[in-house]
């Protein structure tokens, strides 16, 4: 496959950024708190964080093959097959965690009490991003000039509460207005 990104952006200086907001052992905490780890593993939670972030880097399109052959680089031996059973509901709730926990740090918002009539306040934002063809059966793109296939995925976030309400991934051509805020809840992720 054929990349065609520009110049991609330094992964050392990516991961000490990383760690920044994420230490090893606050992943590994999280990781535990959500099930994603139960048992001492070859891949912690900290493997399979910084695996999804950045194992698409060169191929958007990477395989399970591939996943393996990226922790193998790692000194990581591990199988496709015990890769695919580690993205479940439990993968999602603590990469969800993450997100909020990274939220939490970058915001620094601790201590806020609730004023008046406002019991929350809500940040909510969406995203689009192109697909291959291959996922136009799940996400229809907008077609015409555009992608056969696309993304879009709509967040909101409870500053108060410091908790993701809601974190959804739809076709890239549904509009943003699809769900009125009064219906948000916070999400369980999975």
């Amino acid at each position: 496959m054929k990349n065609t990104s520009k110049a991609l952006p330094d992964k050392s200086n990516i991961v000490n950024q990383i760690k920044t907001i994420f230490d090893k052992e606050k992943v590994e905490q999280i990781a535990h708190q959500t099930q994603f780890v139960q048992r001492q593993s070859r891949l912690t939670g900290m493997d399979f964080f910084l695996l999804c972030m950045f194992s698409h880097q060169q191929d958007c399109e990477i395989s399970l093959d591939g996943l393996a052959n990226e922790m193998i680089k790692e000194g990581i031996s591990i199988t496709k097959q015990s890769i695919d059973e580690r993205f479940n509901k439990n993968a999602s709730r603590f990469m969800g965690e993450l997100l909020n926990h990274a939220l939490y740090e970058k915001l620094n918002i601790q201590g806020i009490e609730p004023a008046g009539a406002f019991q929350r306040i809500i940040v909510e934002d969406s995203t689009h991003y192109q697909l291959p063809p291959a996922f136009a059966v799940k996400y229809k793109g907008s077609g015409g000039g555009a992608s056969e296939a696309a993304v879009k995925i709509q967040f909101a976030y409870d500053l108060l509460s410091q908790q993701t309400i809601e974190m959804v991934s739809q076709s890239g051509n549904n509009s943003d207005l699809k769900q009125p805020l009064g219906e948000l809840k916070k999400t369980t992720y999975g």
